[in-house]
């Protein structure tokens, strides 16, 4: 039986108790660790109407530090600047915590925001069917989720950016709906190509576009496989480091 960290509030009053708002967008953060170490950044996917995906999951049985945030507009976390405003926020966030304990968490919208922030601060993403791609995820999506990606202002294809060296761990959970597999090979594709990343992938026997992750005991346990993978990778990488 999972042990609880916490469990003495409900939804809405963790809510109150926890909610914070940092330039301007509301985000609950649970801080456990004095100093800071390992911090959770919980992205709610599609659809979430501002509702805090996993928040009780997290309050109740996460052990380290949690920071849940939203997008109810719907554009992966871009809304209508590119990003550089979520950017900001995560940002002002994550400061006092390095960026190897960081980990963002996200299922296919927000699986795509995990991803494109844990490459821009250079800390690390568990996703469940990211899109890293517009371009090769249209083909393969339903009517409503193209609608979704035109809605979108200003939106960027994570590997088109200029990333060229981070030290990053992304774990992919991935199934064989089309889209998710167009996107399994942009991923395994972009990894290639930036110098540092690591890549935890797993390939799903499952021909839809679903969530697979079961529970928050499986995931506190990829969460501490990506720490111990970046730590073991950090020690290999410094040996053959070239001094500038």
């Amino acid at each position: 039986m999972l042990e609880d960290v916490c469990s003495d509030l409900e939804y809405d009053q963790v809510v109150e108790k926890y909610q914070i708002n940092i330039l301007g967008e509301n985000v609950v953060y649970i801080k456990r660790s004095t100093p800071s170490k390992t911090l959770l950044i919980a992205m709610a996917t599609l659809k979430n109407n501002g509702v805090y995906a996993g928040l009780l999951s997290y309050y109740r049985h996460f052990p380290g530090d949690v920071i849940c945030v939203t997008d109810p507009t719907n554009s992966y976390y871009l809304r209508e600047d590119g990003g550089s405003h979520m950017k900001e926020v995560i940002a002002k966030a994550i400061e006092g915590y390095a960026p190897e304990n960081v980990v963002f968490f996200g299922a296919s919208m927000s699986g795509y925001a995990a991803i494109d922030m844990a490459l821009h601060f250079n800390a690390n993403a568990i996703t469940n069917n990211p899109q890293l791609n517009f371009d090769v995820s249209r083909p393969h999506a339903w009517n409503e989720l193209r609608g979704i990606f035109d809605a979108i202002p200003s939106k960027h294809n994570i590997d088109d950016l200029p990333y060229q060296l981070r030290d990053s761990v992304i774990c992919a959970f991935i199934g064989e709906h089309p889209m998710d597999i167009a996107n399994r090979d942009t991923l395994l594709s972009m990894c290639g190509k930036i110098k540092g990343v690591g890549l935890i992938l797993a390939n799903i026997f499952d021909k839809e576009h679903k969530y697979y992750i079961e529970g928050i005991k499986g995931f506190t346990v990829m969460v501490d496989a990506i720490l111990t993978q970046r730590a073991m990778t950090g020690r290999i990488q410094a040996k053959y480091m070239t001094p500038a």
